[in-house]
């Protein structure tokens, strides 16, 4: 019997790590410590670039993930205590996980949006003729 932790892909422990990624805040790292049927992360990162499906659940589990952080911020907020240190100490964990959820997931949480605009200009027969 093989002991250790799992290197083969299959599509049931790929959907697994994704429902653990969406359900709580922990990295890919710490996740992969805590679940001893989870393969090591590098191997995760490998399946990433093999597994086009598997990466697709991958970032959709992540904008989860993202979402659920965004959610235990601010029931921190709500509970900030008046204390100058421990203010100090929020502000700082605030600020890099704003800063993490921004990379985590750029459309909902990311420094810039992008905007699209599109126009459309009629040009008549004659005045193109009367521009040569």
């Amino acid at each position: 019997m093989q002991k250790g932790r799992p290197t083969d892909y299959t599509p049931e422990l790929a959907a697994k790590i994704c429902r653990a990624i969406a359900s709580n805040a922990l990295s890919i790292k710490k996740l992969c410590a805590k679940y001893d049927d989870f393969p090591h992360h590098d191997t995760i990162n490998e399946w990433l670039g093999i597994y086009d499906s598997f990466s697709d659940q991958y970032l959709v589990a992540k904008e989860k993930q993202a979402i659920l952080i965004a959610d235990s911020l601010w029931d921190k907020v709500d509970n900030l205590p008046a204390i100058t240190e421990e203010m100090n100490k929020f502000d700082r964990e605030f600020r890099y996980q704003q800063w993490h959820l921004s990379k985590l997931a750029p459309k909902q949480f990311g420094d810039k949006k992008q905007i699209q605009q599109e126009m459309n200009i009629n040009v008549h027969e004659q005045d193109l003729q009367a521009l040569k």
